[in-house]
């Protein structure tokens, strides 16, 4: 009997586009290979409160890890979950006040974010729409939600070495570019997700293909059985990849499958 797999999305430029739109070809990718015994994991940074979308739920997933690998489900069951206790939400947002840094608030339930602070940003104008009853002002914020992690925006008055000094004891950051930093309780990544999944399922690490395009995909990219960068991948995953497939809006999916006989 023929072991099955474990196949480990990224989502944005992985599974879909800056749209939101899967391709046609990736999601019928998945059903096949889910017909053969396999299993596909959702592997994002974004906290669960921001994976409530249609065609995400149409799609045959046997769970996911969320937020850089702080809340994992199989099953629609959440297996492990590493919230910021709300001393540690306070201080950190007390110190990204003092730097200039306007903030999303990402949790498992919902997000919390002051429009305003980031001066019309389309991309955080797209958000606020596309969560819908999942987005909240930064005022609503209580206790009692679950907090995941943090993304910031880095201003040119942020002092982020004086953030990294203060926080670095309880969180890990993930730069992109200078521009946006993802701020994550210490010590999760995307990788440990996956062993942390593998250490529920039984399942081997050989029979893990992980898929990704981002920085936060490194550590995956870099220590998978079998890693996969999209066509569109920073080059620097490209690189550590072991395969490079074509762009999403090439069939990427859909041909990295076909190249490791997933379907």
């Amino acid at each position: 009997m023929t072991e099955r797999s474990l196949i480990f999305l990224d989502l944005d430029m992985t599974l879909w586009d800056h749209e939101l739109q899967i391709p046609k070809s990736a999601a019928v990718s998945i059903e096949k290979t889910v017909e053969k015994g396999n299993l596909v994991f959702l592997n994002t940074g974004r906290s669960r409160g921001n994976t409530h979308y249609e065609n995400l739920e149409a799609l045959p997933l046997s769970g996911m890890i969320c937020a850089c690998g702080g809340h994992i489900e199989l099953d629609k069951k959440i297996l492990k979950e590493t919230l910021v206790p709300w001393e540690k939400v306070k201080k950190a947002l007390s110190i990204f006040k003092e730097e200039n840094m306007p903030v999303v608030v990402e949790g498992r339930d919902a997000h919390f974010m002051n429009r305003e602070d980031f001066h019309n940003d389309p991309y955080v104008e797209t958000l606020w729409s596309r969560l819908g009853p999942y987005a909240h002002s930064l005022s609503e914020l209580t206790c009692d939600f679950a907090v995941n992690k943090f993304s910031c925006d880095i201003t040119e008055k942020t002092d982020l070495e004086r953030v990294q000094a203060i926080l670095s004891d309880d969180f890990d950051f993930i730069n992109h570019n200078g521009v946006v930093v993802e701020i994550i309780p210490k010590g999760l990544s995307k990788a440990k997700g996956i062993l942390d999944l593998l250490s529920f399922t039984k399942d081997s690490p050989e029979r893990v293909f992980a898929f990704g395009d981002g920085m936060n995909d490194l550590e995956v990219i870099e220590s998978a059985a079998h890693s996969i960068a999209m066509g569109n991948a920073a080059p620097l995953i490209k690189e550590k990849a072991d395969f490079v497939t074509t762009d999403i809006h090439e069939d990427g999916l859909k041909n990295a499958f076909l190249h490791f006989h997933l379907i």
